[in-house]
């Protein structure tokens, strides 16, 4: 049975601000304001944008990030399966039509031709392509950042009835209203990105920080003090995604606080061969360049829908006391062999895989480059850390283990963030 993304109950709700939805052929019309709090402006907030009627629908797709052709596509292939199987995912087809098409991984390889064949379309290839954001966008391919995209923005679908619901209504409400948002003037600069079919400038995400109290409004722990005996990590991205680590108001009482499990990363990582792991970082900058990037992929119409943030983890230094911190030819050495999840794993280095903690600096490549650059012979030096725009290395934690991350899940304090 399709599925209406707003619900009749969140179209009354809506209309309690006397703007009702008008609803044109699969799509309904409404203010940004009815169903985003990350308007970064009150005109913006009262521009309109038209969003699918119906998840299960060609609109839906085509809101996530494929062309005409590929929604039909798509559509089809679910429609004909539903017909003998009920309870499908949409989501579930749109990730198989991605994966039957080639990749691009290497930086001289045609990725804006490899996306078209994914059924990509054009907006979101050039803003997954933003110039600004290159050395992030090749620590993994074009399937990869593809496949974030859509996952992330058909996760926002699900859940906008939710939000809608949540936005208050009525002559009392105030023009400044945000939800799940954090509006830090002068912590972090507001970045003019411009259309979603256009590269944004590469000097956005620039900007002085300065200090500033803690966010207004925020998700998950209250408390967002670093004490003694404690550290701050952090990972940047989609709220819809890094919201998934921090237990809800709607949780039973008794359940897990926090589920950093939600978050880990796919394998092989950089020292993670393979199992999944939760990476994070210390460095507020590299939080930033993941949030960006996620902001700019995830942008529809030219309006910034997805709220996008910064998760806080605050904890005990007890807990990573089991921990080594690589560098130089002996990270340029694990790593690739972790890209490479080569078999057996040199005998020198695999006390690494079963060390919980690894800290060490974030590749500048995804696997087909590593297997480009090392060649048959596995020479590792032509490895390099991703590094910042102020030039420093970027750095992360990999944080490995059932146990640990369910002694984290207990112990740590985890808020999320939001920022425009």
């Amino acid at each position: 049975m399709p599925t209406p993304i707003i619900s009749s109950e969140a179209s009354a709700h809506i209309s309690l601000s006397a703007e009702p939805p008008v609803s044109e052929g699969g799509w309904i019309q409404l203010r940004v304001r009815d169903i985003s709090s990350s308007s970064s402006s009150s005109e913006e907030a009262e521009s309109r944008i038209t969003i699918p009627t119906v998840l299960e629908s060609v609109e839906a797709l085509s809101f996530i990030g494929f062309n005409a052709h590929a929604a039909d596509r798509i559509m089809h292939r679910y429609n004909l399966a539903s017909a003998h199987e009920a309870d499908l995912n949409l989501l579930g087809f749109a990730k198989g039509h991605v994966r039957s098409a080639r990749d691009a991984s290497l930086p001289w390889e045609d990725w804006e031709t490899a996306m078209e064949e994914m059924g990509v379309k054009i907006s979101l290839q050039r803003a997954i392509m933003d110039p600004h954001f290159e050395a992030l966008r090749l620590t993994q391919s074009a399937m990869f950042w593809v496949l974030d995209t859509i996952t992330a923005k058909y996760m926002y679908l699900q859940s906008l009835d939710r939000e809608v619901l949540g936005l208050p209504r009525g002559p009392g409400r105030s023009e400044d209203y945000v939800q799940l948002e954090s509006r830090l003037s002068g912590e972090y600069p507001r970045t003019s990105t411009s259309k979603a079919t256009q590269p944004s400038s590469s000097k956005a995400g620039k900007g002085t920080a300065k200090p500033s109290p803690s966010p207004a409004l925020h998700v998950g722990a209250t408390d967002h003090r670093v004490g003694d005996g404690e550290v701050e990590l952090l990972k940047g991205g989609a709220q819809v995604r890094l919201i998934q680590a921090i237990r809800t108001a709607t949780d039973a009482p008794n359940a897990v606080i926090n589920r950093l499990q939600n978050i880990y990363s796919a394998i092989p990582g950089d020292s993670s061969p393979d199992q999944q792991a939760l990476y994070v970082s210390k460095q507020r900058d590299v939080a930033r360049q993941y949030m960006d990037y996620a902001r700019q992929r995830m942008r529809e119409q030219d309006h910034q829908l997805l709220a996008v943030g910064i998760l806080h983890i605050i904890v005990p230094t007890d807990l990573l006391a089991d921990h080594a911190q690589i560098f130089a030819q002996d990270w340029k050495e694990f790593v690739m062999h972790c890209r490479l999840q080569t078999e057996p794993f040199p005998s020198h280095l695999s006390w690494l895989l079963e060390t919980p903690v690894i800290m060490g600096p974030i590749l500048k490549a995804n696997d087909a480059m590593v297997r480009d650059m090392v060649g048959e012979g596995m020479n590792f030096q032509a490895l390099e850390p991703w590094r910042l725009p102020n030039g420093s290395s970027a750095q992360q934690q990999c944080i490995k283990g059932t146990q640990l991350v369910r002694n984290m899940n207990q112990r740590a304090r985890i808020w999320l963030e939001l920022l425009p």
